[in-house]
């Protein structure tokens, strides 16, 4: 199995991914989205086409087009700096798109797997827009020496993934690891304090209660929309 690796632009690449801002997200009316409850994470955003036979091909936004015009701001301004292609290809690697469950698998595992996928592409999510932070206002050598303190924990981190039997300690992940390696990097080539950092998990939810339910969740049951798609 190949290590995930870092985007050199730090930015997303929707053609190479299986929609994962539209699925692992979590998707809250305040914060952009014209919902009337809020879209917990595992659930796909009803917008998002799932079929083989979409006119606009698999894990495309029906609304892309006009997302602004329906108050979708939420989507307008997200970018996940190149976490959803990232991902995407490590765990097609293993055979695994979240809405196809192989037969071979039993819900447990699977639940297990969707969480590793959905959190390993949230840690990603907010590493690499640490990432793209630091390389605008710290600068290119403090981008080098945070990407190389980045990809030193990769091959832990890709390990931790390919388990079927163990989810991914998101925070630990997050805080513990990646932030503190990244700023222990960057340290020497700073001049003031560094003031952002990763967030922990209070705006996701908890993988044992909203995955269990994604997996049987049908579209109907899905938030729907206060402007409904075509």
């Amino acid at each position: 199995m190949s290590e995930i690796q870092i985007p050199d632009s730090l930015t997303h690449d929707c053609d190479n991914c299986q929609g994962l801002c539209c699925v692992a997200n979590k998707h809250v009316p305040e914060d952009g989205f014209p919902l009337s409850e809020a879209k917990p994470v595992g659930i796909p955003c009803r917008n998002l086409e799932t079929s083989t036979t979409a006119i606009k091909g698999m894990y495309k936004c029906r609304i892309h087009a006009t997302l602004a015009n329906r108050g979708w701001t939420g989507c307008e301004n997200f970018t996940c700096h190149g976490a959803g292609q990232t991902l995407t290809k490590f765990f097609e690697e293993m055979g695994i798109k979240w809405n196809k469950k192989p037969e071979s698998i039993d819900d447990d595992e699977w639940i297990t797997i969707l969480g590793n996928f959905y959190y390993g592409y949230m840690v990603m999510a907010q590493v690499f827009r640490f990432l793209s932070h630091i390389k605008k206002h710290y600068g290119e050598e403090a981008y080098a020496a945070g990407k190389k303190a980045t990809l030193n924990l990769m091959p832990e981190f890709s390990r931790a993934l390919e388990k079927r039997d163990e989810e991914i300690d998101f925070v630990d992940w997050l805080m513990k690891k990646f932030d503190l390696a990244i700023k222990g990097a960057i340290t020497p080539f700073t001049k003031r304090p560094i003031r952002t950092s990763l967030e922990g998990r209070s705006n996701f939810s908890s993988p044992s209660t909203s995955l269990s339910s994604a997996v049987s969740t049908p579209p109907s049951q899905r938030p729907s929309c206060k402007t409904p798609a075509p």
